[in-house]
């Protein structure tokens, strides 16, 4: 038995530099249904697998081409193409960016990424330094080395870290 009813059919998270270089996720979503039931079964040993390829290819022929701006600018209007399902036996319409997920460096700041330089963590030695100056002051002072916070440097002691 084949379900010949059309169905949403998305794509999420496919991460793609655009052409300045800013690596953001995209989610495409379409309506495909099965128009030839013959085609559908002998055309590919998996046609959904085969439809998900053609929604990531379609996807990664038109984000390369664009700007962070213009993406943003003209995602309700992009235009993107499967190119002939047909031997597949399926017919997909209403194809569409469903979502468009900025970096987190643009998240947090609030600005295109070219317009600040990127965040940069301490390394894990530094942290480590931090914690262990932390603890030789609560033990100097008598403290209880058990307790969550350090109101002093404000670091999470050994044991509530885990």
């Amino acid at each position: 038995m084949l379900d010949t009813r059309p169905t949403t059919y998305a794509v999420h998270g496919q991460e793609i530099a655009t052409s300045d270089e800013v690596a953001v996720r995209v989610s495409i979503t379409g309506t495909v249904a099965v128009v030839d039931p013959i085609a559908y079964v002998t055309g590919s040993q998996n046609a959904n697998t085969e439809v998900h390829y053609r929604f990531q290819a379609a996807l990664r022929r038109v984000v390369p081409t664009l700007t962070l701006e213009d993406l943003l600018a003209q995602r309700a209007e992009l235009v993107l193409d499967v190119g002939d399902t047909a031997d597949l036996g399926v017919s997909v319409t209403n194809l569409r960016i469903l979502d468009i997920m900025l970096p987190p460096s643009c998240v947090e700041h609030g600005r295109r990424p070219s317009s600040h330089a990127p965040r940069v963590r301490p390394r894990w030695s530094e942290r480590a330094a931090r914690w262990r100056r932390c603890e030789a002051w609560r033990m100097l002072l008598g403290w209880s080395t058990s307790s969550r916070r350090c109101t002093t440097f404000g670091c999470y002691s050994r044991s509530a870290a885990g």
